[in-house]
């Protein structure tokens, strides 16, 4: 599937206040997906904020460390919903696993933006990019940079879509690894990334207490 990403970049275009999401229990594509975002958007002066249902996994605090990944409390955040011009869901296409930060995003005048890897039958946003061929919502969201600003990506955005890609591939081990994944992972890594530390920080970095469980 070739996503139309014309839409998409016309309703960025003309939003200057946009709130990232993904679904409760963040995986690494999830997380991945938004921070990789987050960065792009900032840096084309937009005001983006990460909202979550959800506190994120300590195995991927080294892709936030300006803590810009903050669980969504109403009375500190609906604020920021209320006046958003727009909203990304990035890999999950269902209001219901968003909990309260997807009641208020309906609630809101802001246009819905639903990025995902996932098959679904809901269709409940302003625009929609499912592509059920994609690996990880991660290859999505790199395509959408890519569509927007070629030269765009850095560091910090190549890590974090390096993590969404290996995650979502379990390390490029999965049936879902093809020669496009391969190809991502080979641009991404043209940007200074470590694939051994992202691996050890996701993947060999548990507490005593997990490893005791």
């Amino acid at each position: 599937m070739n996503p139309d990403w014309q839409p998409i970049k016309e309703c960025l275009e003309t939003s200057d206040r946009i709130v990232l999401t993904t679904h409760v229990s963040p995986d690494g594509d999830g997380v991945g997906s938004e921070i990789g975002l987050f960065h792009f958007l900032r840096a084309r002066g937009k005001t983006v904020h990460i909202l979550n249902p959800s506190g994120m996994g300590r195995e991927y605090s080294f892709l936030d460390e300006g803590g810009n990944v903050q669980l969504y409390q109403p009375v500190q955040h609906l604020h920021l919903v209320q006046n958003a011009d727009a909203f990304i869901i990035l890999d999950i296409g269902d209001y219901a696993r968003l909990q309260k930060v997807g009641d208020h995003i309906k609630q809101s005048s802001g246009k819905t933006i639903c990025i995902d890897h996932h098959p679904q039958t809901k269709h409940d946003f302003d625009y929609e990019i499912i592509d059920v061929d994609a690996a990880a919502t991660g290859m999505m969201v790199y395509d959408l940079i890519k569509y927007i600003e070629p030269d765009a990506i850095n560091f910090e955005i190549a890590q974090a879509l390096y993590c969404a890609l290996m995650t979502d591939t379990g390390s490029f081990r999965f049936s879902n690894t093809t020669a496009a994944t391969h190809k991502m992972a080979m641009e991404l890594l043209k940007y200074d990334i470590e694939p051994h530390k992202i691996y050890r920080n996701v993947y060999e970095s548990s507490s005593i207490e997990r490893m005791k469980l």
